[in-house]
C-alpha cells in the first residue's frame, strides 16, 4: 500500500473513531430554522429548515472539521462527556454579586457555598428553564441538548 494510501485510510479511520464518541451537540431552532453545533469543536455548525437536516449538515460538518484537523497536525478535543468531575469549581464574580449571594445565604441560615450549589443544581436541572449560550454565558434561546441522533 502506498504511503499516501496508507495516511488517507489512517486519517478516515481516525474521524470515524472520533465521530462514535460522545461530544455535545446542541440543535437550537429560531425563525430561519434550526442550527446545530459541537461544543467541543469551534466552528464546527451547521443549519436546515428542520432537525433531520441541521442533524445530518452536522455530521458531514464533523467528518470535514476532525479531517482538517488531523490533516494540519492538531489535536481532537476530548468529549465534555467523558471529563472527569470531581465537584469542585472555581468561580469568579463581581464583588457586588458575592456580596449580595453572601448576604442571601446568610439570610436563609446557609453557608454561602450551599447556597451557591443550591442555585447551580436548580438551574442545570430546572426543565425548560432558561438555556445559557456557554461560549457567551447569556440566554440563547431555546435549546435542546441531543445525546444521540434524533
Amino acid at each position: 500500500m502506498s504511503e499516501v494510501l496508507s495516511k488517507a485510510w489512517n486519517v478516515e479511520r481516525r474521524v470515524a473513531e472520533v465521530l462514535a464518541a460522545p461530544y455535545a451537540r446542541v440543535l437550537r431552532r429560531d425563525e430561519d430554522g434550526v442550527s446545530a453545533e459541537v461544543l467541543e469543536f469551534p466552528g464546527c455548525y451547521s443549519a436546515g429548515p428542520d432537525g433531520p437536516s441541521a442533524w445530518e449538515g452536522l455530521e458531514e460538518a464533523m467528518a470535514l472539521w476532525v479531517e482538517s484537523q488531523l490533516e494540519q497536525g492538531q489535536d481532537i478535543p476530548p468529549p465534555l462527556a467523558g471529563g472527569r468531575y470531581q465537584g469542585r469549581i472555581s468561580l469568579r464574580v463581581l464583588p457586588s454579586v458575592h456580596a449580595r449571594a453572601a448576604m442571601i445565604a446568610a439570610a436563609e441560615g446557609v453557608s454561602l457555598n450551599r447556597w451557591l450549589s443550591a442555585a447551580v443544581e436548580s438551574a442545570v436541572s430546572a426543565p425548560g428553564g432558561p438555556p445559557v449560550d456557554l461560549r457567551t454565558g447569556y440566554s440563547a434561546g431555546p435549546v435542546r441538548r441531543v445525546a444521540e441522533e434524533p
